[in-house]
């Protein structure tokens, strides 16, 4: 995973803890409001974002971080061809094919909607090189580097601040 992931991403990481991005976040909210400096902060809350997530899409990134051919395959097969059944007061449902999305639950899920938002980071971090987009000072808070975006998955509600790509 850290190879994957950038220092702005905790959720999953080893060493990391999941806490550490609201407090750095409130720390750089708190700063900014003492320092009277302009700022923009948002929210990006994605409803049933697991709901949401394009196969073909999810294919594409996973080719952009060099897969493998047989680890795609076979992540492809988790997410695109298992039959589901919905317990419903006790008693099974008839099995469906899901069509779209990932399963909530999987213990895979969040790593591959972590890839598939790594996107919005990546158009986030070209922003900010074409200098449309500035930066927060991770010195502001008695921290180094400076601060884009965030990335907090929290399964309910994602508060949502993303990782850097490569891709």
């Amino acid at each position: 995973m850290p190879r994957i992931v950038s220092g702005n991403q905790f959720v999953g990481v080893r060493g990391r803890q999941i806490h550490e991005e609201t407090l750095i976040a409130n720390e750089l909210i708190d700063s900014r409001k003492k320092s009277g400096k302009s700022g923009l902060f948002f929210k990006l809350d994605i409803e049933k974002a697991f709901d949401n997530v394009n196969w073909n899409c999810l294919e594409r990134i996973l080719q952009c971080w060099d897969f493998p051919p047989k680890v795609r395959g076979w992540i492809s097969g988790l997410v695109t061809s298992p039959l589901l059944s919905v317990l419903v007061n006790g008693e099974s449902t008839v099995f469906f094919k899901m069509e779209k999305g990932l399963r909530q639950g999987d213990p895979i899920s969040p790593f591959l909607f972590m890839l598939v938002m790594d996107i919005l980071s990546f158009i986030l971090g070209s922003l900010k090189i074409d200098g449309r987009l500035t930066s927060f000072r991770m010195d502001e808070v008695g921290l180094r580097g400076e601060v884009t975006h965030l990335y907090m998955l929290i399964i309910r509600s994602s508060f949502v601040m993303l990782v850097k790509s490569r891709c």
